[in-house]
């Protein structure tokens, strides 16, 4: 495995993580807080940043199970699938919440973060800790890939018979 791929892969995932948490944080899905028009925090950059931590994470981990050449492969799945859902959203939440959405729409870009004009980061606010539990999914993909490899390492060292050769 070249050097640098395992290590770049955890650093996607733990980013994804921490971008799911932040946008998890705001948006208040799945930590029982009523849903509103969510333009603070991540959403004032971009309108799916869930979405977007989700790809980083699903890439992170394909370059940690030691497959490289499949993250393009995912990243382009992930770009299919997320379309095709927002697609949908889009109509949904037009219908919910109205002209508001719509100037949001032609304010927030759908998938690459715009930075100019944005107001605070709020990276920590009081629904955090919620967020953290919301996303505990995620957050065991950040230990579960790591001993993944370290095993694959272990058992290696132990198969070559770099540690006990006496086992051949």
């Amino acid at each position: 495995m070249p050097l640098g791929v395992w290590e770049a892969g955890a650093v996607l995932v733990i980013l994804g993580v921490a971008i799911r948490i932040w946008a998890q944080s705001h948006i208040h899905h799945r930590i029982g807080m009523p849903m509103f028009l969510t333009q603070t925090g991540p959403y004032q950059y971009v309108r799916n940043p869930l979405y977007l931590g989700t790809t980083l994470i699903c890439a992170g981990a394909v370059a940690i199970s030691r497959l490289p050449w499949m993250v393009p492969l995912t990243l382009l799945w992930c770009a299919v699938v997320y379309s095709i859902v927002v697609l949908h959203e889009e109509r949904t939440l037009k219908e919910r919440y109205g002209e508001p959405y719509q100037q949001y729409l032609e304010k927030v870009p759908r998938w690459f973060p715009r930075m100019r004009n944005a107001g605070r980061l709020d990276l920590v606010n009081q629904y955090t800790s919620k967020a953290v539990l919301a996303e505990v999914h995620a957050l065991l993909l950040i230990f579960l890939f790591p001993a993944k490899g370290l095993f694959l390492d272990y058992g290696s060292i132990i198969r070559f018979g770099k540690v006990w050769p006496s086992l051949h």
